[in-house]
């Protein structure tokens, strides 16, 4: 029987990629909490975050910047399916880096993001799906939000989020979800 071998996958690069460029970040220096709560897939998700900020920006300009951050997260997945078989909960434990574009200079500041990073999962499946297959999971976002009051201390903002583990073991069923996010930057 022939072994059908699949192409690289481009999650598997980006990962790796913005990885190595996160070891590469100066020492962080500044510290946020972030509460999120989101929906997919009948799935319920609710997450806290410890984000640590890159010393430096990546890059920076007159009314603009793209700086680095390092965001540790625990998230929740709760199934909403009755009468099926499976665990109702899935517990994850993620680091991603994220780049962020921001205008600072404005009293409320607009932001867009992306991360693209690893999960650790406590269960492959989530009821009778989706079926994840391996508790190693890729994830990746693309957000926006807005900081405001004191210093920029808090901000709100929105993300769309995909976790799958890139094919490395069939099925490979993934979620995807989208969260409200508040953040406190101490």
């Amino acid at each position: 029987m022939a072994t059908i071998r699949r192409p690289a996958r481009t999650p598997h690069l980006l990962a790796l990629v913005a990885a190595l460029a996160a070891l590469d970040a100066p020492v962080a220096q500044a510290t946020t909490l972030a509460l999120s709560a989101g929906h997919g897939e009948r799935t319920n998700i609710f997450a806290i975050a410890g984000v640590w900020d890159g010393a430096s920006p990546l890059i920076e300009r007159k009314t603009w910047r793209v700086t680095p951050h390092i965001e540790l997260e625990l998230k929740d997945f709760e199934g909403l399916r009755s009468g099926q078989t499976g665990y109702q909960r899935v517990a994850a434990l993620g680091v991603t880096p994220v780049a962020r574009i921001e205008w600072p200079g404005e009293a409320y500041r607009p932001f867009a993001e992306f991360g693209v990073g690893i999960n650790l999962l406590s269960h492959t499946k989530l009821l009778q799906d989706p079926d994840f297959s391996t508790a190693f999971q890729f994830g990746e976002f693309l957000g926006a939000g807005l900081r405001f009051g004191a210093r920029g201390a808090w901000e709100v903002g929105a993300r769309v989020q995909h976790m799958s583990n890139g094919d490395i073991k069939l099925p490979n069923d993934g979620l995807n979800f989208g969260t409200l996010r508040l953040a406190y930057h101490f």
